[in-house]
């Protein structure tokens, strides 16, 4: 057994779509991987920090991907902090090597100028808010930890259907019309799911205890994501512009300063929109 296979990695919320890519990353990079979900143990039952307990090891490395999201609700608020507690219940009692929380760039304010990892967090969203609770609570473990915020993330298995390249790429491969809110003129960052299970691996190899955000560096507007859809697939059909019912989120603009991605991994280089796109399709 070679010496990155010795320590295992366990992953919460292995079934999900970033934790499943995290852990199939890990898994051909032979990582020794202990994937756990829902059905494996609850995380919103009292009892799971002890079941949880009884998995984990000395000397393990953990990811949480386990989360009740979008948050549209306290009671998903809540929900997803009985969550925290039990993770953080469970990790206290083991001396663990690494600990790599998957969090969000909604704990961000919104800003005109690129986000950094210094960006004030202050969420104007209860799911935001989640996930700067959720740091909070990890933050107060012994062990290292390490904080990625990744911006929208799309490719293959997303289960939300969001607004943007997994929507748009959904409709033109049911042979649908896209439809874009007002003219699609928001510019923002979008995060390929392989990179953002690259860059993840990357933490775990090395065991940073660092914050990191996960994006591409390349704001596009969603009229231009629609148009390399329509373009990539051949379809023939067209664009639909629907009236806004609401203010643009983040007021049409969300970029990311990645520089700190090539502090830290000058090997890596992210994935453009379009190249994502070619390989979504």
């Amino acid at each position: 057994m070679n010496e990155k296979s010795k320590s295992r990695i366990v992953i919460l919320g292995a079934k999900g779509f970033i934790g499943n890519a995290i852990a199939k990353k890990c898994g051909d990079n032979n990582f020794l991987v202990v994937n756990l979900s829902r059905k494996d143990i609850d995380l919103s039952k009292p009892s799971a920090s002890k079941k949880l307990g009884n998995i984990l090891q000395d000397g393990d490395s953990v990811v949480v991907g386990a989360a009740v999201a979008p948050v549209k609700t306290v009671e998903m608020l809540n929900l997803n902090l009985m969550m925290a507690e039990q993770i953080v219940r469970a990790c206290q009692k083991k001396k663990l090597k690494y600990f790599l929380n998957i969090s969000s760039d909604a704990v961000y304010e919104d800003s005109e100028t690129p986000l950094t990892e210094n960006s004030l967090r202050a969420p104007l969203s209860l799911h935001g808010g989640m996930h700067l609770s959720r740091e909070l609570c990890f933050d107060t473990l012994q062990a290292p930890v390490g904080t990625l915020c990744p911006t929208l993330v799309y490719g293959l298995g997303d289960p939300h259907n969001g607004y943007g390249p997994n929507q748009f790429a959904r409709l033109v491969k049911e042979s649908s019309s896209i439809e874009l809110f007002g003219k699609g003129e928001e510019l923002r960052d979008h995060v390929f799911i392989d990179d953002v299970a690259k860059i993840s691996m990357l933490m775990l190899k090395s065991s940073k205890a660092e914050r990191l955000n996960v994006a591409s560096g390349e704001v596009v507007s969603f009229e231009s994501i629609a148009r390399s859809c329509l373009q990539i697939s051949g379809s023939q059909k067209k664009i639909v512009y629907k009236e806004r019912n609401g203010p643009m989120p983040h007021n049409g603009y969300r970029s990311f300063d990645i520089s700190k991605i090539g502090l830290l991994f000058p090997k890596f280089k992210p994935t453009l929109l379009r190249e994502g796109l070619e390989e979504f399709f």
